[in-house]
């Protein structure tokens, strides 16, 4: 009788469990849902998507742990006394500074001590003074990474690619509008996303996620993890599909226009690159990087032969929109590949024969020493990239010049703990209001820095714990990944955000994702380690 209650406990977990079923609600909410989600189209989206997130992630926490509570009585009925479906072993580590627990618990900690020193409290849980990126918002993000733990397939990013589609569709045909006159566009819905917006912001608005720059942030997640899924994906149908979506929203990095979109790109594809030469899976790097040139060039053809004329912010965007430069570069992916196939079916021995760490290691630091030789020659030329002002980076060194004031000139408990969440606005309000609004002719209440923005807001323990939060959970999905599609998505899609970060704002709009996918992360390989799956 006991054999028989041991095997109907293990086929138990080895099924599914009430824990898998509510994790895999929740993602098709975030995925599926969340970037669709609005009630008065830009107007409100901010306000909207945090209480959605803020909902959501309260709904799934509660039925998180009713859920567990469940899989331990069906357990226990079932025979399997003492089983425990998750064990401890995601809060240890061999040196404890490496626990991302740990990390996760500080940053927790720092949140708490920041509000309790904000001379705005209500302020610092709503985040109301700024882009709602308070207390409240952080601890539900906490949770999330405590609780997302599940057995998962890389069906759930699905619900991801379909609406990272809708969002390319509703991009292109916004951008694409003026030469757009039938009234037959007219009958779908997003045609009138922006039926209310001024004409002097109507361009700086585009597809389901409002302010360009946020869009920008969106596609540094979105093209990295379409990208490794048609790299590492197992089933045929599904990469495939991953495909069109790539090559469609590869069509939209132009529309975005925002250098933090190449930014939190160019990032996450050369940690994609060395991963897949590890893996032996670069064929199918250069095959997805010919799909992003691809999709690339038919928007520059588009811009040069049928729309011709349209808002051309600068940057990046604007050097890159030139036909004959672009195909250059598509010309050159293509080569890439092809001269790749060769070797690997000519010098297939030899390949493999080398030592693929030092490998990496040349090229990192070959990749390091030409940056740096490019920031001397762009200092020495003053280039405008290089020359650090007020104007830099569209007022980005006003920011933080102001922002580095703040911090420098801030107490001992403020240098610590911050002023608070979302307290920049008021800070800047407060000292610099005359000046920022003669200058930028705006007010400021980001820092464009997420690093920035935590020192000043959550103070020095803020920062700290953040940076261990996101280091110690990269290393310890990286170890476990063992060439798995899931933990891959989420090394590429928490690559990608953090770079772009660091030129761009954080909000709950796109920012959310960024914890969702460490969760999911740190959740698959806690589960493959409690399954006794993983070889560390």
């Amino acid at each position: 009788m006991e054999k028989t209650g041991k095997k109907q406990g293990n086929a138990y977990r080895d099924g599914v469990r009430a824990t898998d079923v509510t994790a895999v609600l929740y993602l098709i909410c975030i995925f599926g849902v969340y970037p669709w989600i609005t009630t008065n189209k830009y107007f409100n989206i901010t306000i909207t998507r945090y209480r959605f997130f803020i909902w959501a992630s309260i709904t799934f926490i509660l039925l998180m742990a009713f859920s567990n509570l469940l899989d331990r009585m069906i357990l226990k009925y079932y025979g399997v006394n003492g089983t425990k479906l998750y064990d401890n072993d995601f809060f240890r580590a061999d040196k404890l500074y490496k626990s991302p627990m740990v990390w996760i618990e500080a940053f927790a900690l720092s949140n708490m001590c920041s509000f309790l020193f904000a001379d705005d409290m209500n302020g610092a849980f709503t985040g109301n003074q700024g882009r709602f990126m308070g207390l409240g918002f952080f601890l539900c993000a906490i949770f999330v990474l405590f609780f997302l733990c599940a057995k998962l397939t890389e069906a759930i990013f699905v619900f991801f690619e379909i609406s990272t589609l809708y969002a390319a569709i509703v991009a292109i045909y916004q951008h694409m509008e003026p030469v757009l006159k039938s009234r037959f566009w007219k009958i779908f819905p997003f045609a009138h996303y922006k039926d209310k917006v001024v004409k002097k912001h109507y361009n700086i608005f585009i597809s389901t996620f409002g302010n360009i720059n946020i869009y920008a942030s969106f596609l540094a997640i979105a093209i990295p993890v379409l990208l490794c899924i048609v790299v590492y994906s197992k089933n045929c149908l599904h990469r495939r599909f991953a495909t069109v979506v790539l090559a469609i929203s590869s069509m939209t990095i132009m529309i975005a226009n925002s250098d933090s979109a190449y930014l939190g790109i160019a990032a996450a594809l050369l940690l994609l690159v060395i991963i897949a030469y590890r893996d032996d899976c670069l064929k199918r790097f250069w095959a997805g990087l010919v799909w992003i040139a691809f999709g690339y060039l038919c928007m520059t053809l588009l811009n040069f032969f049928v729309l011709k004329e349209y808002d051309r912010r600068g940057g990046l965007a604007e050097m890159l929109d030139r036909p004959v430069l672009v195909a250059f570069i598509f010309m050159a992916t293509i080569l890439l590949y092809l001269i790749w196939s060769v070797a690997e079916k000519r010098f297939e021995q030899k390949l493999a024969a080398v030592n693929k760490n030092k490998v990496c290691l040349i090229f990192g630091i070959g990749l390091t020493v030409c940056v740096i030789l490019v920031v001397i020659y762009g200092i020495c030329k003053k280039m405008s990239l290089f020359t650090f002002n007020y104007k830099w980076g569209t007022y980005r060194g006003y920011i933080w010049t102001k922002c580095k004031e703040i911090f420098c000139d801030a107490d001992f408990s403020h240098k610590l703990f911050g002023h608070g969440q979302e307290s920049l606005r008021a800070l800047m309000n407060e000292r610099y209001y005359d000046e920022m609004i003669q200058v930028t002719k705006k007010v400021y209440d980001n820092a464009h820095n997420e690093l920035l923005q935590y020192l000043i807001t959550i103070g020095i323990t803020g920062l700290v714990s953040y940076l261990g939060m996101f280091i110690s959970s990269f290393v310890y999905i990286w170890k476990r990944a063992k060439k798995r599609v899931i933990p891959y998505v989420c090394l590429v899609a928490m690559t990608g955000y953090f770079a772009q970060a660091l030129i761009n704002v954080g909000q709950p709009i796109t920012t959310p994702f960024l914890f969702v996918f460490m969760a999911l992360g740190l959740g698959y390989v806690r589960n493959l380690r409690n399954e006794g799956d993983s070889d560390d």
